[in-house]
């Protein structure tokens, strides 16, 4: 297993980070390592094309990472490598266990707090060293209820999707009369252009 030093510059997905390596002087995409939390998964954000729904606490599960992870320096020990597919090629995406100075280990948090679980690994396959302490962590969470093992019924977070520009142009008056907002920038697509 490999162990790399770096910054956590963005969170894809709720188990899924960009790490720029320490010493790496960054000037393109190709210069971050795109690393999954081994073991660990999170729930899925939907895709509109396909019509596949959000999973239950996706969004949480994700913001969760951010905080605990985004422009932070973090150990990442790659415990094994995976095919996955990716449109119509294939990545070879690393699985690690991702540590900051303040948590040990960042995907047995989100599991303890009910917003992810552990990946099912047939019989032979490569798992992280820390499988049973995150199948206890699971057991913790199950037994208390949290999140994602709770027997409430799911609310969805409201998001208003102002990228149709006549929904946009309809929220303009209000948002300009509201001042400062707080927000999360979840992607830059270019000096002037954000999702927020």
């Amino acid at each position: 297993a490999s162990e790399v030093n770096g910054l956590v510059v963005e969170v894809l997905t709720g188990d899924t980070l960009n790490i720029l390596p320490d010493g790496v002087a960054y000037d393109s995409e190709d210069k971050l390592m795109k690393v999954s939390l081994a073991s660990i998964r999170a729930p899925r954000v939907g895709n509109e094309r396909v019509g596949r729904a959000d999973e239950p606490f996706c969004h949480e599960c994700k913001d969760r990472l951010r905080v605990l992870t985004v422009g932070k320096t973090c150990k990442v020990q790659v415990h094994y490598e995976r095919d996955i597919p990716f449109g119509d090629k294939t990545e070879k995406r690393k699985f690690a266990t991702v540590s900051t100075k303040n948590k040990g280990n960042v995907g047995e948090v989100l599991i303890t707090e009910g917003l992810a679980t552990t990946q099912f690994h047939k019989d032979g396959e490569e798992t992280s060293p820390r499988y049973d302490e995150l199948r206890a962590a699971e057991a913790v969470a199950k037994a208390s209820k949290k999140g994602l093992h709770s027997e409430k019924e799911y609310k969805a977070p409201a998001i208003n999707d102002l990228s149709d520009p006549k929904k946009a142009k309809a929220y303009s008056g209000s948002l300009m009369r509201a001042g400062k907002l707080k927000a999360i920038v979840e992607y830059c697509f270019n000096g002037s252009r954000f999702k927020m």
